[in-house]
């Protein structure tokens, strides 16, 4: 799959969270009725412990290279440990988000075993680059909501035993 026009269209979404102990990506997921209140799907782990100790988040924009920081006066988080997800509700006013949210499958929806996905973020491995990634759908984790995709890891053992060219 030619996946260049997917990443430019979603690249705008898509931003890097620091807080004072760790990183990761978080992407715009919605907005309130009004649009007065956006929402940053992230990780749990990413933003835990700058919730608990109530310390600043930073996001960072890559398609507009802009920095904005989110003091914990100004943001509420929801999160879910079993999923290791969490949800940033905050005023979109420095974001510069698009002002439609990309849509989203409904959860009810299922991706088949096979199936070849991408993703957009920041990897601890090269936190401060924009990556993309791909691979198929390997198993279905029904309890977490979640997948296992075998791209990453897959293509790293075929590189590492010789049978991809670099």
């Amino acid at each position: 799959m030619n996946w260049d026009n997917v990443i430019k269209k979603v690249s705008p979404y898509i931003v890097k969270i620091d807080t004072p102990t760790g990183s990761g990506t978080g992407f715009l997921c919605g907005y309130n009725e009004d649009k007065s209140i956006c929402f940053i799907a992230t990780a749990n782990h990413v933003i835990s412990d700058a919730e608990e100790w109530q310390q600043p988040i930073k996001i960072y924009n890559h398609a507009l290279e802009k920095t904005t920081f989110l003091k914990e006066s100004v943001r509420v988080i929801f999160s879910r440990l079993v999923t290791d997800s969490a949800v940033i509700c905050c005023a979109p006013n420095e974001l510069d988000f698009p002002k439609e949210p990309i849509p989203l499958l409904p959860m009810d929806i299922t991706i088949e075993i096979g199936v070849e996905v991408g993703w957009v973020g920041y990897p601890s491995i090269e936190s401060n680059t924009l990556c993309f990634f791909s691979g198929s759908v390997s198993a279905r984790r029904k309890n977490r909501s979640a997948y296992l995709i075998d791209g990453v890891c897959h293509q790293w053992s075929q590189r590492r035993a010789g049978h991809l060219s670099t």
